[in-house]
This record gives C-alpha cells, sequence and structure tokens, in this order.
C-alpha cells in the first residue's frame, strides 16, 4: 500500500531515501491501523526495529504483518497507564540491550 504526502511518496518497489535507520530502534504509538500502521511500515522497510503500540488486540499481530528485513513487536498498551509505559520501555530493551543500562 503506498504512503504519498505532498513532499514525498514511499511505495512497494522501493524507498524515497535510506534513513539510517537499520538496526534503529523506533517506537510508534497508535500503530494497529491507519497512519500509525503506514509509520511501522515504513520504519521496517527502512530496517528499523520497531514497537508498535495499540490499545487494541490486533496490534499483536505486528510481527508477522509488517514485512521488511527488521523485527517488529506488537505491544497492547495504554499510554495513559504508567505500568503499560514500563512494558513498553521493556520491550524496547530487549530489542537492544547493548544500548541501555
Amino acid at each position: 500500500m503506498p504512503v504519498n504526502a505532498s513532499f514525498f511518496t514511499i511505495d512497494d518497489r522501493s524507498s524515497a531515501a535510506d534513513l539510517g535507520l537499520r538496526d534503529r530502534v523506533c517506537l510508534v504509538t497508535g500503530g494497529s491501523r491507519g497512519l500509525g500502521r503506514a509509520a511501522a511500515q515504513v520504519l521496517t522497510d527502512e530496517g528499523a526495529k520497531v514497537v508498535v503500540t495499540g490499545r487494541s488486540s490486533s496490534v499483536a499481530d505486528a510481527d508477522h504483518s509488517l514485512r521488511g528485513d527488521a523485527h517488529a513487536v506488537g505491544v497492547v498498551a495504554d499510554n495513559g497507564d504508567p505500568a503499560s509505559a514500563e512494558t513498553v520501555v521493556n520491550t524496547a530493551r530487549r530489542l537492544t540491550p547493548q544500548r541501555f543500562p
């Protein structure tokens, strides 16, 4: 599915530019659908390790439905809940243990 904006177009065949995100950890909140899902897709296409959060249980399938060379993990989380935030941070830490103390 193409992602279009007035200043760029990224489609399934190519990327507009190398964003330098390979093996970086990115967090996308609200990633179960819409713009959040599209952002997560672009990041995985760029080689990022992506933690996708959302309140819907459909976000849990992110690691299966997002394509690309990178790893994607879905976490059901409510941004207003401190315990959810801790779960999201711990998930990101597992993706890059060498970057966190």
